[in-house]
């Protein structure tokens, strides 16, 4: 699953001490500026906000409900274009204002699981 399948959560992961578990977001396309590109990100932070603060995430995974939560972008492209920057640090204020860690982490092209 990647950022286009906006109604699901791509992947978790709980760290090696047990102490974290993270959500990824896997955005497997190269980021080209455009606007649906963008809307699909954001929408899929809305999801994961959802998921993790409505109670979803405590329901599925009850014994990771304690735990500290992150999420993660995983791209295979460093994020420049300013609007997309701007869309980022919203998320970045969304998942604080959470308590839930936020983060970009670029890696190459092939290592993301989404698929296209």
């Amino acid at each position: 699953m990647t950022v286009r399948d906006a109604g699901s959560v791509d992947q978790i992961t709980v760290s090696q001490d047990e102490s974290t578990c993270t959500l990824l977001m896997v955005e497997d396309r190269p980021f080209t500026g455009a606007s649906a590109q963008h809307d699909q990100i954001m929408d899929k932070v809305n999801t994961y906000l959802a998921f993790l603060q409505g109670g979803q995430f405590a329901e599925q995974f009850p014994e990771l409900a304690d735990k500290r939560k992150a999420v993660r972008l995983v791209c295979v492209d460093e994020p420049s274009d300013p609007s997309l920057m701007e869309l980022l640090q919203v998320a970045n204020g969304l998942f604080a204002r959470n308590g839930i860690d936020f983060s970009v982490e670029v890696i190459p092209p092939g290592m993301t699981r989404g698929g296209s």
